[in-house]
């Protein structure tokens, strides 16, 4: 168990939830959202407006989710260990994976 807190386990589960939080912005959406979003409408298409939010949203997540895997991986790989801040760490990335789900939920 005490492998799991390790940094650079913490930066793999970081990396993973940076690859779903990329697929969400391009594999969840419905081929009938698709065609709301691809239609023309006076005034402006709101749906499009809404999606493409949610896109920009979802890749800055995953990106920074990534970055952040990354860097843990990398002081991993220096010798830096802490199995106190791997475990906060660990929970932070519950905290934030189960936030950004129930978001997803919700709308």
């Amino acid at each position: 168990m005490e492998q799991l807190f390790h940094l650079g386990s913490v930066g793999l589960l970081y990396d993973g939830a940076g690859v779903v939080a990329l697929g969400f912005a391009f594999f969840l959406k419905s081929t009938k959202a698709m065609m709301v979003e691809s239609g023309t409408y006076w005034g402006g298409n709101d749906a499009l407006l809404e999606s493409l939010i949610q896109q920009r949203t979802d890749g800055v997540a995953g990106t920074i989710l990534l970055f952040v895997g990354f860097l843990l991986q990398w002081s991993s790989s220096l010798g830096m260990h802490s199995d106190q801040s791997g475990k906060i760490l660990f929970i932070i990335l519950i905290v934030v994976s189960l936030t950004y789900v129930f978001s997803y939920a919700i709308s």
